[in-house]
């Protein structure tokens, strides 16, 4: 199996619609954490993320949590390594 056909498999592994949850929730994260500390922007990426998926099951009877989980993976990856640099250094 070539590099290509690997990234086709993950690219089928992986739905649009959770890449583009886990885009907006590093979107989200960073923007927050230019005005709030890193704890904050993570609670603040988790109430949204419940929160829209709330919405799509009143709505649509369709929320997933796997879609919470998308949006909130970045924002838990981004604080956890800004919390052990001040270790690293």
């Amino acid at each position: 199996m070539n590099y290509q056909d690997l990234q086709n498999k993950i690219i089928e592994l992986i739905q649009h619609d959770k890449a583009l949850h886990f885009m907006f929730g590093f979107f989200l994260y960073v923007l927050s954490n230019v005005f709030l500390s890193g704890i904050h922007s993570l609670i603040i990426v988790f109430i949204i993320a419940v929160a829209k998926e709330t919405r799509d099951e009143i709505t649509y009877k369709g929320g997933d949590l796997m879609d919470i989980l998308f949006t909130v993976i970045p924002a838990i990856t981004i604080f956890i390594l800004n919390s052990i640099k001040p270790l690293l250094n």
